[in-house]
């Protein structure tokens, strides 16, 4: 009930009546306790703070007004534990989806300076993370690659011009080798605090390409084929019927 219980004689009190727990209670020594509940700031019972007397025993209202205080503040520390303890697990279920995911991932501030990458991100350009964290995004996608944006994510002062804000789509990427290759793009943008942050995903979709290459490659020579065979059918229905004739 959320309500502080105090039993001032294990033998007597209501509370214990026709319950195995009075024995209990009386074996460990105890003829009087009280028990006042942690409640956290949203109103829920997260534990209770008990104490015990070997002697009936009434709590005097300074007593209790410590033990309200002492509450107060143990509800605090286990609900701030329990809430920094859900944050290091969503934190730590973050990183390893980061960590483990084929795209690559990376962080950027307002000027745009790349503050983190994921491992796929290293795999895809071939730089460690540190050659790439302080850097400019254009380290990455050269400035031509944004059609000739003055800037890679930052809004102009009229607000007009969004860049690669919300952008989902191929751009020209460079690799450390200087091997340019195309990248899937999109970025998103967040805050933290005061601070814009823009979060990019960055997928290499050069086998994509290439087997788009392939196949338009491979429809043409078929295209060819058949027109090649619809020529020589033409040609050979040509023949015979000139030989019919004669």
């Amino acid at each position: 009930r959320a309500e502080r219980v105090i039993v001032e004689n294990v033998d007597t009190h209501p509370i214990f009546a026709g319950t195995p727990a009075r024995e209990v209670v009386l074996a460990a020594g105890a003829h009087a306790l009280q028990a006042t509940p942690l409640i956290s700031r949203s109103g829920r019972v997260i534990g209770v703070i008990s104490t015990h007397h070997r002697q009936s025993h009434t709590p005097t209202e300074r007593q209790l007004a410590l033990l309200d205080v002492l509450a107060r503040q143990a509800a605090d520390f286990v609900e701030r534990s329990e809430t920094e303890a859900l944050l290091a697990q969503r934190e730590e279920h973050l990183r390893a989806v980061i960590e483990t995911a084929v795209d690559g991932i990376i962080t950027i501030d307002e000027n745009e300076t790349i503050t983190t990458v994921n491992p796929a991100t290293e795999r895809i350009f071939g730089y460690s993370a540190a050659e790439i964290v302080g850097q400019n995004l254009r380290k990455l996608i050269p400035t031509s690659s944004a059609a000739g944006a003055d800037s890679l994510v930052a809004n102009d002062l009229s607000g007009r011009k969004k860049n690669f804000i919300g952008m989902a789509g191929e751009v020209e990427a460079k690799r450390k080798n200087g091997t340019p290759f195309p990248l899937d793009l999109a970025v998103s943008e967040t805050r933290i605090g005061d601070r814009r942050m823009f979060i990019a995903i960055l997928r290499d979709i050069s086998d994509r390409k290439r087997a788009g290459d392939l196949l338009r490659q491979a429809r043409d020579e078929l295209v060819k084929a058949n027109q090649d065979l619809e020529r020589r059918v033409r040609e050979r229905t040509a023949d015979l019927e000139q030989a019919n004739a004669a």
